[in-house]
């Protein structure tokens, strides 16, 4: 019987209490962070489970693999010596750009976990091997992460009355952190805080909505809309069951609420009334593509576009959609009309970098990075990747400099440092 800790985002809860049955059901003891809150407690904690693990199961998602949290775990369980299981329970993640340290051993696949699975998962714990005792000294153990969205929270959660240039200020803080893989969804959490305020004017009101309804990362914890909001377009659908836009404001809020089903049945309301909308349809697409419905989702963001041809983010969204189905070459096509309506959208150079990696066209990907990088100068997960394909090309010099961008620009970038490691040791050779 084994020790486990398993390494999660908390988008992922559902299925790793499935995860954990399983490996219980096998004879094994499992913990993982289901109460604790955040702090220099909360972190020690952590630290002191997984030096008293015998195995450490890393869930592969890619939220985990973008959490600092998660990546400063499974660098110290890697110091330490321990052994480390990755479970893959999600579709997005692609094994190209997996860090080395959890390249090492052939992942689980656990994306529907069923009896397959489950053998797949027993075959996994019959060969672990026995644990080693942990180091002496041991190693330094990381500190507690700290996001920089902190002073953020501290201004959403004033309770001074904040000017238009205070909102616009904050509003464009939010929006600059949700493009960040690594901050997207504490910044769509704080987003949703920032909603709630009762100063906010009408205008940073709508703009929030749309933001809400065009990201396509699930929030960590859920914020729900005023009871109110939703009676409000009750009340006026009551009044008038043929007014199109509050059918479709009730969607949003619907979304916002992640009740991903209702939302879609107050678009299609909406839809039925006036089919000529962009918004509802594009809004219904990102519902879908919630729900994993993305085939569903491309006929949403196609009829948005067939609608309105310069929506750039439907065709970004679409692209996402695509490469969600395997599907990269259209992926790319989609990011590439994404690119020629809004060309300094920094996002769409890097996805596009990403999937013309999934497909083994890595001097096109370092393109593309150099694109998003020429945007954006401090964007270290680019700088990270382009270094991955400067790698894969056998150019260890140039991906060296890369890796050395990236964790210049962020110090915290675990997934760079592992790589720079690990080109290091091919130059050395």
């Amino acid at each position: 019987m084994a020790n486990v800790f398993i390494s999660y985002n908390r988008q992922s809860e559902s299925i790793v209490r499935t995860l954990v049955k399983d490996i219980e059901t096998l004879g094994n003891t499992v913990w993982f962070d289901q109460e604790l809150s955040g702090g220099q407690v909360w972190w020690d904690q952590i630290l002191a489970k997984i030096r008293n693990c015998d195995v450490f199961i890393f869930v592969l998602t890619p939220e985990s693999l973008d959490s600092e949290a998660c990546k400063r775990e499974y660098n110290y369980a890697d110091a330490l010596g321990k052994t480390i299981l990755p479970i893959l329970v999600a579709d997005g993640v692609s094994t190209n750009f997996l860090p080395p340290i959890l390249s090492k051993v052939q992942f689980v696949d656990y994306r529907k976990p069923d009896r397959s699975s489950a053998l797949r998962l027993a075959r996994a714990f019959f060969v672990i091997p026995v644990p080693k005792p942990l180091p002496d000294p041991l190693p330094t153990p990381p500190p507690a992460p700290i996001s920089h969205l902190g002073s953020l929270k501290e201004l959403i959660e004033t309770t001074d009355t904040l000017s238009y240039g205070d909102q616009s200020s904050l509003l464009l803080d939010l929006k600059r952190s949700m493009r960040e893989p690594g901050t997207t969804n504490d910044a769509r959490t704080l987003l949703q805080r920032f909603r709630k305020r009762r100063d906010l004017l009408i205008i940073i009101v709508e703009e929030i909505d749309e933001l809400i309804i065009s990201s396509s990362t699930k929030p960590e914890t859920k914020e729900v809309p005023h009871d109110e909001e939703i009676a409000s377009y009750d009340k006026a659908i009551e009044t008038n069951p043929n007014d199109a836009n509050a059918w479709y404001k009730r969607g949003n809020s619907l979304f916002r609420l992640e009740r991903y089903e209702d939302a879609i049945t107050s678009y299609d309301r909406a839809i039925k009334i006036n089919p000529n909308t962009d918004r509802a349809w594009y809004n219904r697409g990102c519902a879908l593509d919630k729900l994993g419905r993305y085939e569903e989702a491309l006929a949403s963001y196609d009829k948005a576009i067939e609608i309105n041809p310069d929506k750039d983010e439907a065709w970004y969204n679409r692209g996402i959609a695509l490469n969600e189905l395997g599907r990269y070459e259209e992926a790319l096509a989609s990011y590439d009309k994404a690119i020629e309506i809004n060309p300094d959208q920094k996002g769409s150079w890097y996805n596009r970098g990403n999937s013309l990696g999934n497909l083994g066209r890595y001097e096109e990907a370092i393109a593309s990075y150099d694109k998003a990088v020429e945007i954006n100068p401090d964007y270290d997960y680019a700088w990270n990747n382009r270094g991955f394909a400067l790698d894969k090309l056998g150019k260890y010099q140039e991906a060296l400099n890369s890796y050395n961008k990236a964790i210049e620009l962020n110090p915290n970038n675990t997934t760079a440092i592992n790589n720079r490691k690990n080109v290091l040791n091919k130059l050395n050779q």
